[in-house]
C-alpha cells in the first residue's frame, strides 16, 4: 500500500506545486558559454535558513520534487549549515544539479548529508568536446566526482546540452555512461543564446536525433534511460518525467526560487507577466508557506486560449481521460510501494515514482482497483 499521500487540492481550494526548483547562487567555478553564472557574480544569495524553510514547506505540502541548482550548488555558502542540520524529507524527493568538479571527499560528504534521491551531472560529450566548453582538466575532475557520487547516491544521471557542434559525439558519451553504471543520459537541445558561440539544432537535426536515440535504445541495457529532454520531445504523455508535466504543460504547478529569494510560479504569458511567470513573494521577507497561501493555483482559472493547458486540471491533460493502471506499473507498486508518492482528488491520481522521477496520471477508479 502507498502510505505517502497528499490531496491534490487543499481544503481552501488552492493547489500547491508539484515541483520546486531552488536557484541557490550565481557562483560557479566554471564559465560555460551558454551560462551566465560565474564565481565573481555579485548577485544576492539564499541563506541556509531560507532553504531549510523551503524544504520543510515542500515536504509538508506534498511537493514531489525539489531541485537544488545554481550556478554551482557546491559553491553556495549556506551548504555547510544545511548539511549540518541533518534534514530528512519524508514525502519530497531532493535532486541536486552539479558540474561534479568539486565533488572531492568534503564535497561528497556535504552532498550525501543532504540525502538526495538523485544527482544530475553536466557533461557535454567525450573529453575533448567537454573541455572545449568547460576548460582543460574539467572532464577528469567531473568523472572523478561522478564516480564518488555513484558510490553513495542511488541515482546519478548525466545531462548533455546538445548543439550542432557536439551533435555527432553524444553516442560515445552514452556508451561510457553505461559502463560507469549511470542511471540515465538526458540529451537537452540548446536554446538560442546570443553570443554563446554555439549553434542550436536545426529542425532536421532534431528529427534525426530523435531517430538515433530510438535506434540506440535497442542496444542499451533495459535499466538505462536514454532520453531527449522532454521540453523538446514534443510527445505529451500521461506518464512522463515531472519536468515535462510542470515545465511544459502544468506550469502553474512549478515554482522557481531565485537566489535573492524571489518566488516565481510558472504561468501562461499574460499582461504584466510577459516572461510567463507570476511573482509570488520573497523568501526572507516572509515564509514559503505565506507566499504559497497568498498565491495558490486554482484549476478553475480559464486558460488564456484553447491550446494553453497551463491552468488546466491534470485530469484534462491533452483532452484525454486519465489512463488506467497498466500491469507493469501495478507490479512496480506491489513490489515497491514505498518508492511512490501520491497527490489525488476525485478526478485524478498523480503517482510520482521516486525511482524514475516520472509522474503517472491515472484515474481514481483504476487506482482504487490496484491489486
Amino acid at each position: 500500500m502507498i502510505a505517502c499521500s497528499h490531496p491534490l487540492v487543499r481544503a481552501d481550494g488552492g493547489v500547491d506545486p508539484l515541483r520546486v526548483m531552488v536557484d541557490l547562487t550565481r557562483r560557479c567555478n566554471l564559465r560555460c558559454g551558454f551560462c551566465a553564472s560565474r564565481s565573481d557574480d555579485p548577485h544576492p544569495e539564499l541563506s541556509g535558513a531560507a532553504l531549510l524553510d523551503i524544504l520543510r514547506a515542500a515536504d509538508e505540502r506534498g511537493v514531489f520534487e525539489v531541485t537544488l541548482t545554481g550556478g554551482e550548488p557546491l559553491q553556495w555558502p549556506g551548504l555547510e549549515d544545511v548539511a549540518a542540520a541533518g534534514v530528512r524529507l519524508g514525502f519530497t524527493s531532493l535532486q541536486i544539479a552539479t558540474n561534479a568538479t568539486l565533488i572531492d571527499a568534503r564535497g561528497l560528504e556535504l552532498v550525501t548529508a543532504l540525502a538526495p534521491r538523485r544527482v544530475r551531472i553536466s557533461l557535454d560529450g567525450p573529453v575533448d568536446v567537454h573541455e572545449q566548453v568547460r576548460g582543460p582538466g574539467t572532464f577528469a575532475r567531473a568523472l572523478a566526482g561522478l564516480r564518488r557520487l555513484r558510490s553513495c547516491v542511488d541515482q546519478v544521471e548525466v545531462v548533455t546540452v546538445v548543439h550542432m557542434g557536439n551533435l555527432g559525439r553524444w553516442r560515445e558519451l552514452t556508451q561510457m555512461l553505461v559502463a560507469e553504471g549511470v542511471a540515465a543520459h538526458d540529451l537537452s537541445p540548446l536554446h538560442a543564446i546570443p553570443g554563446c558561440g554555439m549553434v542550436p539544432l536545426t529542425p532536421a537535426a532534431l528529427r534525426e536525433l530523435k531517430l538515433e536515440i530510438a535506434s540506440m535504445r535497442e542496444d542499451l541495457p533495459a535499466a538505462f534511460d536514454l532520453r531527449l529532454s522532454s521540453m523538446a520531445a514534443g510527445t505529451p504523455s500521461l506518464s512522463a518525467p515531472i519536468s515535462e508535466l510542470t515545465g511544459a504543460h502544468l506550469r502553474g504547478l512549478y515554482v522557481l526560487v531565485q537566489p535573492d529569494g524571489t518566488l516565481l510560479r510558472g504561468a501562461p504569458a499574460k499582461p504584466g507577466f510577459p516572461s510567463g511567470h507570476d511573482q509570488l513573494g520573497r523568501i526572507g521577507d516572509t515564509l514559503m508557506d505565506r507566499c504559497l497561501d497568498r498565491h495558490p493555483m486554482h484549476f478553475s482559472e480559464p486558460a488564456p486560449h484553447a491550446l494553453d493547458l497551463s491552468w488546466a486540471h491534470p485530469a484534462a491533460l491533452f483532452g484525454r481521460e486519465p489512463r488506467p493502471l497498466d500491469s507493469t506499473l501495478a507490479q512496480h507498486i506491489r513490489d515497491s510501494p514505498g518508492r511512490f508518492r501520491v497527490r489525488r482528488d476525485e478526478r485524478v491520481v498523480l503517482l510520482f515514482d521516486t525511482g524514475t522521477f516520472r509522474v503517472h496520471v491515472v484515474s481514481p477508479t483504476a487506482a482504487a482497483r490496484r491489486p
